[in-house]
């Protein structure tokens, strides 16, 4: 995997980035993906995890209905609640169930 680190000092508009990439490249010289510094990450262990995620829907429709005497509008409102639960779990490293 390469690596790039980019950081930006905005009080003295200090650029800073590793591995060192020379400014003469281009504004955008820290976008250099051939310059990516090789890391490799040891002690990484696959995991499968359960993600619960609880929810609450509220919403309230409007609708304007015509009176018996077809003279004026009356408004009518109708409020909604929904709740629930998402649940996600990786079943394998590219493989995900959603519910």
């Amino acid at each position: 995997m390469g690596l790039i680190s980019y950081r930006y000092i905005a009080r003295t508009r200090e650029v800073h980035v590793f591995p060192d990439i020379p400014p003469d490249w281009g504004p955008m010289s820290f976008l250099k993906p051939s310059k990516a510094q090789n890391i490799e990450m040891s002690g990484i262990r696959a995991r499968r995890p359960l993600y619960i995620t609880p929810y609450v829907l509220g919403c309230i429709g409007q609708t304007w209905d015509l009176n018996d005497e077809e003279t004026s509008y009356r408004r009518s409102d109708d409020p909604t609640r929904d709740i629930g639960l998402d649940l996600k779990y990786g079943i394998t490293n590219n493989l995900t169930m959603e519910t």
